[in-house]
């Protein structure tokens, strides 16, 4: 008799997102450093002193399945934007695979890659504008213009994403006039941003 219990299906929402073994070594001597830090145990320390070569993203791997949400924290200079910048491929890893939704980003055409930026992932960028002479809803309508989506489509999605960050109310507010809530160090700023690239 085995001992293994037969239970319902797995469940588990599908992965969205997948980086598997992502490394990015930036210097003359990459490959060889990165070969060292592989298989030989080289530091990042060491790498940067003996060959001078920077070690932005060291063997990362992880998956984040539909639903759940990612947080990725480190002091400055870490590797934190590097690794991001890989999911949406800004920067090709010098060895690994960043995969979304059952695709190789790394095997995509430029064509395919656009296409892929466009409807599946964003990134909102920590000192990216709005436009101040636009109002907060034709901010968050921007991110939807050149898809072929009618305009009544782009204000009804847009009015949506500012409901689900609880910001419905300020569709026709002018940034202009709101300088200190539109600052670096205004969260009401990243929300709307955030509409932005959930659009």
């Amino acid at each position: 008799m085995s001992n293994s219990t037969v239970g319902p299906a797995d469940t588990a929402p599908p992965v969205v997102i997948e980086c598997k073994d992502l490394w990015k070594v930036y210097g003359q001597s990459a490959r060889e450093v990165l070969a060292a830090l592989r298989t030989k145990g080289l530091t990042k320390d060491e790498a940067r002193e003996k060959y001078g070569c920077v070690v932005g993203v060291a063997g990362v791997s992880f998956s984040v399945r539909r639903g759940e949400t990612l947080c990725v924290m480190g002091l400055s200079g870490c590797g934190k934007s590097t690794l991001l910048r890989h999911i949406n491929r800004l920067i090709e890893p010098s060895v690994g695979e960043v995969w979304i939704n059952g695709q190789n980003v790394s095997a995509l055409a430029e064509k395919e890659l656009r296409a892929l930026r466009a409807s599946q992932i964003g990134m909102v960028f920590q000192n990216m504008a709005l436009w101040p002479h636009f109002t907060v809803l034709q901010n968050v309508m921007f991110a939807l213009h050149g898809r072929g989506i009618d305009k009544k489509s782009q204000q009804n999605a847009a009015r949506s994403a500012l409901r689900a960050v609880r910001l419905d109310g300020w569709e026709d507010h002018y940034l202009i006039s709101y300088p200190e809530e539109c600052s670096n160090a205004s969260g009401l700023r990243e929300r709307w941003l955030l509409d932005w690239k959930s659009c």
